[in-house]
């Protein structure tokens, strides 16, 4: 794996950084790319912990269901950023979701909202048979993909685990289109 990634040179550092940095990467990705993110839900269901595969039911270790929500990131019409959130609901603070239903629930907006703290548990590579299990139902076009896995603790238990992946290909594109404006402007 290690070989298939050299060619890129200092450019592995981009992703080193958005693999390894405590924010947002989808943030530091509006950074780099001088434009906002735009956001389609793929899925949004709650499912029973005989259903769930192997990370989260270690990561959660309970018997109760979670809300998997799958969102692609797209700048301008190509997708540049899947997302798969495993929340835990009820190990929410009381009161957290109020009125809310699981269907209504924009799990971005929620850990916004919460104090946190984030634990990277991965930060590497994964080729797409590894990595169609979070993101089923989308279908991942390359074979090898940097990924982000990391998990939010809220008063004192796992409430997320959040597993992102990021299309090398055109981050790089559109990161070195940008510069060039920039210093041929």
């Amino acid at each position: 794996m290690e070989k298939e990634w050299s060619m890129w040179g200092n450019e592995r550092y981009l992703f080193d950084l958005l693999m390894h940095s405590e924010g947002s990467s989808i943030k530091m990705l509006e950074i780099i790319l001088q434009e906002q993110l735009s956001e389609e839900v793929v899925e949004q269901v709650l499912i029973p912990s005989k259903s769930l595969h192997k990370k989260p039911r270690a990561v959660f270790g309970q018997t109760s269901p979670l809300l998997r929500r799958v969102s692609s990131y797209r700048y301008r019409e190509e997708t540049i950023l899947h997302k798969a959130i495993y929340a835990h609901l009820e190990a929410l603070p009381e009161g957290a979701l109020d009125g809310m239903n699981h269907e209504d629930l924009h799990l971005e907006k929620l850990i916004d909202s919460l104090e946190t703290k984030r634990e990277i548990l991965y930060a590497g590579y994964e080729n797409n048979r590894s990595a169609d299990v979070c993101f089923h139902p989308v279908k991942l076009k390359a074979d090898l993909f940097p990924v982000k896995e990391y998990q939010l603790t809220c008063s004192g238990s796992v409430c997320f685990l959040v597993h992102e992946l990021f299309d090398a290909e055109l981050i790089l594109r559109h990161s070195r289109r940008k510069l060039r404006k920039e210093i041929f402007m």
